[in-house]
């Protein structure tokens, strides 16, 4: 319980010192500007990054949170990326400090699908063979994720012009993605709900555990 509560605390200090931080941010532009936001900002990354390797360390603690191996190499990560951004903010690296932010945000998709990876008890074999047969879905989900990031990071001077928006097109370019996100949505449905019954992918008899959805006959638990 203590080191939750450690993470909390953490957590609370990183959002403090963003408030603080877009306060003087704000002040600068005003008629009577404020000091420099540096240090706010650097007290910001540094309880962000002492978050980031706290929850590493809570997976330490619970190796069999979710998956035993999965979880603890998650927590090594997560520990090795705070603490190398904690570094950077002491030394006020900002390049240090920008690729440890972007190296987080796998930690950070990580901590999302951990509750996911704890309701999934199917064998490995079984999770990759329906990765297998959702490939389409998950791989257009992805492009709807990755794009914009690739758009305005790697590929900017090819495809930035895809975000240079007017209302009208804003709405095509908003209708569109929710459309995608709808496609991927209803073909990975489907798949779950027939994909036992079609390939065999989740057989009670060699014990997957399965229950029972709307429109098919089992579904993954």
């Amino acid at each position: 319980m203590v080191p939750l509560l450690i993470v909390v605390d953490l957590a609370i200090l990183t959002a403090l010192f963003d408030i603080i931080e877009d306060v003087h941010v704000l002040r600068l532009i005003g008629p009577n500007p404020a000091r420099s936001v540096r240090p706010f900002g650097r007290l910001k990354w540094l309880f962000y990054f002492a978050t980031l390797a706290a929850e590493g360390s809570l997976l330490l603690h619970r190796p069999d949170s979710f998956r035993p191996f999965a979880g603890l190499a998650l927590g090594i990560l997560l520990i090795l990326n705070g603490g190398g951004g904690i570094l950077s903010s002491l030394k006020l690296s900002f390049t240090g400090i920008a690729s440890a932010a972007k190296l987080s945000l796998l930690g950070l998709l990580g901590l999302a699908l951990a509750p996911y990876a704890a309701l999934v008890p199917a064998p490995w074999r079984e999770v990759a063979e329906y990765a297998i047969l959702l490939r389409v879905p998950l791989l257009l989900a992805l492009l709807l994720v990755v794009l914009p990031v690739i758009a305005f990071t790697a590929a900017k001077s090819l495809l930035q012009g895809l975000f240079d928006l007017t209302p009208l097109s804003l709405f095509t370019v908003a209708l569109t993605a929710f459309t995608v996100a709808g496609t991927c949505c209803m073909t990975a449905y489907l798949v779950l709900a027939h994909a036992p019954n079609a390939s065999q992918v989740c057989n009670a008899s060699q014990g997957c555990l399965c229950r029972s959805v709307p429109g098919s006959s089992s579904w993954p638990a």
